[in-house]
């Protein structure tokens, strides 16, 4: 029992130290994709610019495809299914030619030789699969209508714009 007279506050318990360094590593993940989101606000479009034409007929193009109809956006599912295995060599190539250049860069002491040898076969890698995406676009843009065709156009005579925007 305690008397009146009696202080009955007691010190607050410290916090553990595994709790401390929990909270820290939470903060600097959530700082990193605070700092990750922002950049991609602000310097999204220049982006994609730099890396040209190739994104800006990929992007525009899934939107232009989640902008038809269910039973057209069907259709052009088909087509691109029908090219799908037609990726797989080039996808397992770039894949190859990524982890090659990983080890590259890894590799101590650092190999100017090697890293330029992995990159251009990134590079080749990269390249070979426009054959396949430019195979499948033709496809789908001839059983577009015309007016399909033209919508697709202006979308693409369009300013590269912000990923969130939609159309």
């Amino acid at each position: 029992m305690v008397s009146e007279g009696e202080n009955t506050q007691t010190k607050p318990k410290r916090m553990a130290g595994w709790v401390k360094a929990v909270l820290i590593v939470s903060l600097a993940f959530n700082l990193l994709v605070i700092g990750a989101v922002s950049a991609k606000f602000i310097a999204g479009h220049k982006w994609a610019k730099r890396w040209g034409g190739a994104v800006s007929v990929l992007r525009e193009g899934r939107r232009f495809v989640h902008s038809l109809p269910r039973e057209r956006r069907r259709e052009i599912r088909e087509i691109a299914r029908a090219h799908r295995k037609a990726f797989d060599p080039v996808r397992q190539a770039a894949d190859d030619a990524r982890l090659a250049l990983a080890a590259a860069l890894e590799r101590e002491p650092f190999d100017k030789q090697v890293y330029a040898q992995a990159l251009e076969k990134l590079k080749t890698a990269l390249r070979s699969a426009a054959d396949p995406a430019g195979d499948m676009l033709t496809k789908v843009i001839e059983n577009l209508t015309p007016e399909e065709r033209k919508d697709f156009a202006r979308r693409l005579k369009r300013k590269p714009r912000h990923r969130r925007k939609s159309n």
